[in-house]
């Protein structure tokens, strides 16, 4: 334990002040820059067994290795970004750690690329580690990719850019298919005042019927009725909708998007106020049904953007809103290595033995 928290801080503290360099320094910015990159890249990458489905996706690499090497073509077979990948680095048994890298370094290509152009890359790096963004992209890295390119693509919602936005999205959904639902994210107008109060009317009742259990009973009712879901009724490993897996995670989460709803609404970032609103009631509505849950990623990643552009515009680095932040995020980044069992720890890379022996250790729910 001891080992995986040194690695992921010391990795984090380098890639936060590196990208604080190339915001600060007026020569070599570019190579504070890469370097920043760099060091969560290979982090990243080079791991091992680390992410609940990483097995998985072994898994399915080497079914399509075995399809390439045997020369099997499949009946019917659709296109999937993820399958051609795989096809690209099937010349070896092991390509699916080229396959995991190449999800890796797009995800921080494009992460990197909108926190630029925010000019907020340091705070929102610190964020995206340490609101455990970085760790869900370790276990969902087909959608982990999907997200960082709906986060890049705000960009063009904010300049009501249509054509790119759509073209963006539709890369997205070639990812992961989830994505396509995000379209009409684009009417969600970046200059439409809102009403705090009645927001925070809405997320309270939305945590209500989290505590109380209404939204899960709710949903129960409802598999049962649709022949596809019925699985989940039975469904032991279902995630629970808190970020630590108890009720403090949760209450944390609703403490924190209030704030940051509060001065969204301040600054008049409209657009990210909405996002915010969004990902924190599906997060709540989400409670033990995976699939919800992971759709409220989509907004709940842009905490990265909007506690970053909410600490640039405070100035004031002592004040209240990027104290609480900053510290209460650094708590969260401890325990998020410490209680994430093998989602984050305990860290291997491809040098280990564990990984020559090809040796995977079981979930641990």
């Amino acid at each position: 334990m001891l080992e995986s928290l040194l690695i992921y801080n010391i990795a984090g503290c380098f890639a936060v002040v590196l990208a604080l360099l190339s915001q600060k320094a007026k020569h070599f910015n570019h190579v504070f820059l890469i370097s920043s990159f760099m060091v969560l890249f290979l982090v990243s990458a080079l791991r091992f067994d680390i992410g609940y489905d990483y097995d998985n996706y072994v898994n399915s690499f080497k079914q399509i290795y075995n399809q390439q090497q045997n020369n099997i073509i499949p009946n019917y077979e659709y296109f999937s970004l993820y399958k051609f990948v795989c096809k690209i680095f099937s010349f070896s048994p092991n390509g699916y750690v080229f396959v995991i890298a190449t999800y890796t370094f797009l995800t921080l290509f494009f992460l990197y690329k909108v926190l630029i152009h925010y000019k907020i890359l340091a705070v929102g790096l610190f964020i995206y580690l340490c609101y455990n963004m970085l760790f869900i992209t370790y276990d969902q890295i087909r959608q982990g990719l999907a997200i960082s390119i709906f986060l890049f693509s705000s960009i063009y919602i904010e300049k009501r850019r249509f054509w790119p936005f759509f073209i963006t999205i539709i890369a997205a959904t070639l990812v992961h298919l989830s994505a396509l639902f995000l379209l009409p994210a684009y009417l969600i107008k970046s200059r439409k005042k809102v009403n705090l109060i009645l927001w925070y009317i809405i997320i309270l009742l939305f945590t209500i019927g989290y505590y109380t259990h209404l939204w899960e009973d709710m949903r129960q009712t409802i598999f049962k009725l649709i022949p596809y879901y019925n699985f989940y009724l039975d469904y032991q490993n279902q995630l629970n909708s808190a970020t630590l897996n108890s009720n403090i995670g949760v209450a944390y989460l609703v403490l924190s998007n209030i704030i940051i709803l509060y001065y969204l609404r301040k600054y008049n970032y409209y657009q990210l106020f909405y996002f915010t609103a969004i990902g924190v009631i599906l997060y709540l509505f989400a409670s033990n049904n995976l699939n919800i849950w992971r759709f409220a990623n989509y907004f709940l990643f842009f905490q990265s953007i909007s506690i970053g552009l909410i600490v640039k515009k405070t100035k004031v680095l002592h004040s209240f809103a990027p104290l609480y932040f900053i510290i209460t995020a650094f708590i969260m980044f401890q325990m998020n290595i410490k209680n994430s069992s093998r989602g984050t720890t305990p860290y291997k890379s491809i040098f280990s033995r564990d990984y020559i022996n090809q040796r995977y250790e079981p979930d641990k729910d």
